[in-house]
């Protein structure tokens, strides 16, 4: 099924030249964020990624006024628009450079945001997802880091034209479950909350970090095979958009794991709610300790 285009309610930033290296060459990164009527879910976490990121591929971060700038002109648009339902990606990229892949440290950056419309999120949704035949590359250089060279993930996610399931889960070339195609994982198994270590082409999820925090989950890095799959009370996807989604594992012969009773599923259930009650802002000074 092919989803239509995202309905884009704002934006700004100068328009997209074939010479911009982010467009050219994948040199940039982004974030996507939640609008809500209280402000931005999770804003200091998704600021202190993006200037890792910059710092990571030797750019300079924006400047502080420039971003807070940028962010009033989100909220207005964001209020303007009357729908509680959007998310705001924000995209910082080296400027237009001369052919070929050479830079200095330093290059200048275009900051570029824009409003798009979001379908509401079913509280205690549910969806199956299969394994992706895709397997991740290592890449030590950019682990963790949301850059916008996302082919790998375009390509995990490939199968889902033609597969009857509504998300893929992604391992490496050494059969390691990774991450799904839309967040990160969590795995329920011996009365254990589960997560795989982030390494290679995976995102550190701001969600994720968050819910690490609470004690009550108790979070614990594990390498996860993908063998440990039909065996998990419970399977989920997090992500700062759309929360914590339970994952129906359904392998090769059709049959359909992790819809037992969960220990965790209320639990976390409730922390994705306490943090969006908590954790949200429009304003810069949230975010104290992302600029230098």
């Amino acid at each position: 099924m092919t989803e239509a285009p995202a309905t884009v309610l704002w934006q700004a930033g100068p328009p997209l030249s074939l010479s911009d290296r982010g467009w050219c060459y994948g040199d940039g990164v982004f974030e996507t964020l939640l609008c809500t009527p209280r402000g931005l879910w999770l804003l200091p976490r998704h600021l202190r990624r993006l200037e890792r990121g910059l710092a990571a591929l030797a750019l300079e971060a924006p400047p502080r006024d420039q971003l807070a700038e940028l962010l009033d002109e989100a909220r207005s648009a964001y209020e303007c628009s009357g729908s509680e339902h959007a998310v705001l990606k924000l995209f910082a990229s080296a400027a237009d450079g001369p052919r070929g892949y050479r830079r200095g440290r330093g290059h200048p950056i275009v900051l570029r945001a824009q409003l798009q419309l979001r379908a509401a999120v079913q509280a205690n949704t549910t969806v199956v997802c299969r394994v992706s035949s895709h397997r991740l590359p290592e890449s030590a250089a950019l682990s963790g880091l949301k850059h916008l060279a996302r082919v790998e993930q375009v390509l995990g996610a490939l199968p889902l034209a033609d597969w009857v399931c509504d998300e893929l889960l992604l391992a490496d070339k050494a059969g390691r479950l990774c991450c799904a195609t839309a967040g990160n994982l969590l795995l329920e198994c011996a009365g254990e909350l589960l997560t795989p270590p982030v390494h290679g082409s995976m995102i550190e999820g701001t969600l994720l970090q968050t819910l690490r925090d609470q004690e009550e989950l108790r979070i614990r890095e594990a390498t996860l095979d993908l063998s440990m799959l039909p065996q998990a009370n419970g399977l989920w996807s997090v992500n700062s958009i759309a929360g914590a989604v339970r994952l129906i594992f359904q392998d090769d012969a059709g049959q359909q794991h992790g819809q037992g009773d969960s220990h965790f599923a209320t639990p976390l259930i409730h922390a994705v709610d306490r943090s969006l009650a908590r954790d949200c802002s429009w304003s810069l000074a949230a975010a104290t300790g992302t600029r230098r």
